[in-house]
């Protein structure tokens, strides 16, 4: 709890201090990965939107834990 409490004023005060960046935002860099994979793996049906939709859930869950977990050492 408390390195989340820590992670979260450092990115406030990194905020403040630099605002966003112009290139490699992780909001922009998560959208043009799940632009990417969907140019390569679309398909015009419900089940394939699922798919798309759960694994980029779960691949983003998988790198906060990691970085979460990183945090903590």
């Amino acid at each position: 709890m408390f390195a989340r409490g820590v992670g979260i004023a450092v990115g406030v005060v990194a905020d403040i201090a630099f605002g966003d960046p112009r290139r490699g935002h992780p909001v922009a860099l998560f959208g043009s990965g799940a632009a990417a994979l969907e140019r390569r793996t679309y398909s015009d049906e419900v089940r394939a939107g699922v798919v798309h939709t759960a694994g980029l859930l779960v691949s983003l869950g998988v790198v906060t834990a990691v970085i979460e977990r990183a945090g903590r050492r």
